[in-house]
């Protein structure tokens, strides 16, 4: 922290800086979600995720944690940082004198498994490296260095006394030393202790050392003595191994639990399971006494050469008087073993000689690479995925992913100039999601960028996957193309499944089992099939997906005639009409987290019913499809569901969906402040039907929200006028929910107005309706609208029920824009009630669940309110932070109410400083601007009161400051 020493604790806030600052660039809140919580459910997660972040912010040492989205970074100059750079760097005695010990020594078990994990690996990973550095420096040690290097060695013997390789160098650094009686000795001790604990010989190659040692032989420094592999070497990959520390640590858990013996790296071709295997015999080779061996089944064409594949590879030498079955299990029958089984798929007889290693060998462990299961009872599956992959086009770190490095390392070998530019961040984050962070596939794409710039190779690839592929002598023939690896596993499918696995090329971002027996009339027993040969792909929450280079290959296959995108239309868009029912009901949450897994296939579902015309379907489902979109924070997507519709309906008589569409354009770009955007559309809508009869029910609807437009820019009698229009049509059309809506808009603006009993009274018969109807997610706007009415009449008590009902509601249905203005409600009562820090945590929480659904006019309105707090508390500083931040955004959505409300609260610093002209500006600005709510215009009469600055004294320079003025006054020079 600067030049300032921190030293972190162990409880959870430092925990999450210790990770952050570990990490030393942006993480992101899933990931830490997972990180602390991964045995609560998502929404408890989050909601402990905010609750450790704010007690994070009150650490003294907090005012580095950075927020971006949804993204956190806490940037701090560490000794393990320095460690690790000088290791990088090869400076070894610079890295060995900055080790400490024990990683985060003092933390102790609590309940998240996930960090606990992570510290383990991070532990040996940083101990790793020190103990590599020992060994380093005790490699160059002559002269005065020998007896420092012997203090080194014997600080990595008291945490590991039985490392052989330490234990050569400590022998060989005391003989160097003249210390030969000594080196003996340790030679002993050793011998001792090894055969005590684990019953074993010390290597060959120890033995040797001490017999050169005791016989004076030893007269120079010499390599750390290894022993010898008794097996065939293993492939040798030509290139870095990128990526995979999770999985190369869950797959070490697995190896190392005794139940465990045999594990296939289950996965379709090209996904790297061979070279991930590879790297984990690399990591195990200290771990298995006898050998480790890898066994290429690839070139085999019958099981019955297994046995022959396994003697290769381990280099036995057959005597030829029994089979080489029985000559190889009864060599490995008492061997501590690792064999990789590489490439089984197309093996599955060879299940049989799997069966008998593991009854024969107990020592003996198994890793299969297979595109399918083999089927033995106790195997255990370890599906292998893509790459990590970029989360956002707009992620400044992007080249830390390992889908991203790949790519990269390949695309620079092919062309040595190649960069990478912020402008092709969006077509490499699109290449790679597309590729599902396929290796091979990735490799494939990035040989071509020789010839393409970015944007063009991923058009390119988009229209021809023909062109992902190579002529390259290392890549054997079968996976020197995707269509080879595709065509590869294709013909091993039995009709049924290849015709199940084209109809599901349908569905886009997964599917659930319901819907694949519904639509494509898919048997279970087909589904598990295509998931136990790895076409298909199932998640922890039971959904399936098939990875997109696999459906496009598998859409070719689809028969013609097939009636399955109607069905998946239909099927999709009936969902959102379920969503009218639920929406309200208890099991809305539930019904909105499947609706939002689903929403590529709603996009789908939409575009298709679009394009054939089914404009009825589509109408029915624009109010549902609305409501879910927005219920999930999902604005941008709404613009692009509708917009695309007025791209697609040529037919003018569509007269009533086309106006629909326009009042849900409205609505999302109301939601974004774009005001302009939103009343273009809202006045499009209603010229669309003009006097046409039969539409009262959609007038009174775009009438509502050309209230609301108006409302929110501070017009507040446009608005009015609107309003009561509306209302007067709904009382016509008799419809209860119809005039609900219609009572909120106008009782919303007749607050801004400051007719509060009028408001009060609508919606007290709005909130009565919607109770009755179980009507909860309008009812937590109404709680939300009324709160903030008695809150502005001073009814703090009244207002903190209903909020704290809202609070309640909004968590049970899991709402993350509801939830950010119910704690800023609770904020504010209890800054009525004078609970100042109360108010504070209440508002920090508000903040972080705008900040979280980037809802920027939410973020604006809590930091005034946190600024009003501060004030309270007299942090004068801090209280400019938030109004600079809220300024900024009101302005920048020309947000005419709060603009002005942030000068109200602004005001005050001013007065505070004496600068009274500066003051009585922004207070006349209040006062007069026909955009202030009622409310604020009294405030800010009072104060211009209290200041003794009626409008007949304020001097001219005050009257005659522009907005405009002020604002550049306030952003660019406070």
């Amino acid at each position: 922290m600067g030049d300032k020493e921190v030293f972190l604790g162990s409880n959870r806030p430092a925990l999450l800086f210790s990770y952050l600052a570990y990490q030393g660039e942006w993480v992101s809140r899933d990931e830490l979600v997972l990180l602390f919580w991964p045995e609560k459910r998502e929404a408890q997660a989050r909601k402990s995720l905010r609750t450790l972040l704010y007690k994070a912010k009150q650490e003294p040492y907090a005012a580095g944690l950075e927020s971006k989205g949804n993204q956190l970074r806490w940037l701090a100059k560490t000794d393990v940082a320095q460690f690790q750079e000088n290791i990088a760097a090869a400076h070894w005695q610079e890295a060995v004198g900055l080790y400490e010990g024990t990683f985060l020594e003092h933390y102790k078990a609590g309940e998240s498994t996930s960090f606990e994990d992570w510290l383990e690996q991070t532990r040996d990973e940083l101990s790793a490296a020190w103990r590599g550095a020992v060994l380093q420096i005790s490699a160059q040690a002559k002269g005065p260095d020998l007896l420092r290097a012997l203090d080194l060695l014997q600080a990595v013997l008291r945490y590991d006394f039985l490392a052989e390789d330490v234990i050569q160098s400590y022998m060989r650094i005391q003989a160097l030393a003249g210390q030969t009686t000594a080196a003996l000795k340790t030679f002993d001790s050793f011998k001792q202790a090894l055969k005590t604990e684990l019953e074993l010989e010390p290597l060959t190659a120890t033995y040797e050392l001490a017999a050169l040692i005791r016989d004076g032989k030893l007269a120079e420094p010499v390599s750390t003595l290894t022993v010898q592999s008794q097996t065939r070497p293993m492939p040798q990959p030509l290139s870095p191994f990128i990526g995979r520390t999770l999985e190369l640590l869950e797959l070490k858990t697995l190896l190392e639990d005794p139940q465990h013996r045999l594990i296939t790296l289950l996965g379709p071709g090209g996904m790297g399971k061979t070279r991930l295997a590879l790297q984990l015999l690399l990591d195990q080779q200290e771990h298995f006494r006898d050998s480790i061996a890898f066994v290429s089944l690839a070139s085999l064409r019958h099981a019955s050469d297994i046995p022959d594949a396994v003697a290769s590879s381990l280099a036995l030498e057959l005597s030829g008087g029994s089979s080489v079955e029985a000559e190889v299990l009864g060599y490995i029958k008492k061997k501590h073993l690792l064999l990789l089984f590489d490439s089984f798929e197309h093996l599955p007889e060879g299940a049989t000689f799997v069966t008998q290693v593991l009854e024969q060998a107990p020592d003996c462990k198994l890793l299969v690479t297979s595109r399918a299961l083999l089927g033995i009872g106790n195997e255990v599956i370890y599906d292998v995925n893509g790459l990590t992959l970029p989360t956002s086009q707009d992620d400044s770190n992007i080249e830390a992913y390992d889908a991203v490095q790949l790519f990269l390392r390949t695309a620079r070998r092919v062309r040595s100039d190649f960069s990478l530019s912020k402008a092709d961040y969006p077509a490499l984050f699109e290449l790679c999601q597309s590729l599902a962070g396929m290796p091979l596939a990735l490799e494939l794409a990035a040989n071509w960028v020789r010839l393409f710039n970015l944007p063009k190779l991923l058009k390119e690839i988009q229209q021809d996957l023909d062109l992902l592929e190579t002529t390259g002598l290392e890549v054997s023939e079968r996976h020197q193309s995707l269509r080879k690896v595709f065509d590869y596993s294709w013909h091993r499918l039995s009709p049924d499944e290849q015709r199940g696995l084209a109809a599901l090329s349908i569905f886009r971002g997964g599917f659930r089992q319901e819907a694949a027996r519904t639509i494509v009339m898919l048997s279970n027993r087909t589904l598990l099939q295509l998931v136990n040969k790895s076409f298909v792909k199932i998640s922890t929450a039971g959904r399936f997906f098939v990875l997109e280079v696999i459906r496009q290959f598998a859409e070719e296959a689809l028969e013609a005639g097939h009636n399955y995108q109607q069905e998946h239309s239909k099927y999709y868009l009936n969902q959102l009409l379920e969503l009218k029912q639920t929406l309200n009901g208890p099991k809305a949450g539930e019904s909105l987290g499947l609706l939002e897994q689903d929403l590529e296939n709603l996009r789908q579902a939409w575009q298709w019913a679009l394009h054939h015309g089914q404009f009825d379907l589509c109408l029915a489902v624009v109010e549902p499809l609305r409501d879910f979109l927005m219920a999930k924070a999902r604005v941008q997507e709404g613009i692009s569901f509708f917009e695309q519709a007025l791209r697609l309906v040529k037919n003018n008589h569509e007269a009533e969906f086309i106006a629909s569409v326009h009042l849900q354009l409205a609505y999302f770009f109301r939601r974004l402040d774009h005001y302009e955007a939103a009343r273009t559309h809202a006045e499009s809508g209603l010229e669309k039907i003009g006097n046409l009869a039969g539409f009262q029910y959609l007038r009174v609807k775009i009438l509502c929200e050309l209230a609301h437009i108006h409302t929110r820019v501070g017009d507040f009698h446009t608005g009015q006028d609107f309003a009561e229009k509306a209302l007067d049509l709904a009382e016509k059309l008799e419809d209860a929910e119809l005039l609900a809506g219609c009572r909120l808009r106008l009782a919303l603006v007749k607050t801004y107005l400051g007719y509060f009993e009028e408001a009060k009274k609508l919606y007290e018969v709005v909130l009565l309706y919607q109770r009755q109807q179980h009507r909860n997610i309008a009812l937590l706007r109404t709680l939300s609208d009324l709160g903030r009415l008695l809150i502005d009449i001073k009814q703090p008590l009244e207002a903190r029920g209903l909020f704290l009902e809202g609070l309640e509601l909004a968590q049970s249905q899991n709402l993350p824009y509801e939830l950010g203005f119910m704690w800023e409600g609770l904020s504010q009562c209890s800054y009525l009630l004078g609970n100042y820090e109360k108010a504070r945590e209440q508002a920090e929480l508000a903040l972080l669940h705008s900040e979280e659904v980037a809802d920027t006019i939410g973020i604006a309105v809590q930091c005034t309110n946190l600024a009003k707090i501060q004030l309270a508390l007299d942090h004068y500083g801090q209280a400019k932070v938030y109004l600079k931040r809220a300024l900024q955004i009101s302005w920048n959505k020309q947000e005419t109410p709060e603009i002005l409300k942030v000068l109200l609260v602004w005001s005050h610093i001013f007065i505070k400083e004496q600068e009274f002209d500066l003051a009585a500006a922004m207070l006349f600005q209040v006062s007069q601007n026909s955009g202030a709510e009622y409310v604020h215009k009294q405030d800010a009469l009072s104060l211009l009161n209290g200041l003794n600055l009626t409008e007949q004294n304020l001097t001219e320079q005050a009257k005659n400051r522009s907005l405009e003025s002020l604002m550049h006054q306030l952003l660019y020079s406070s």
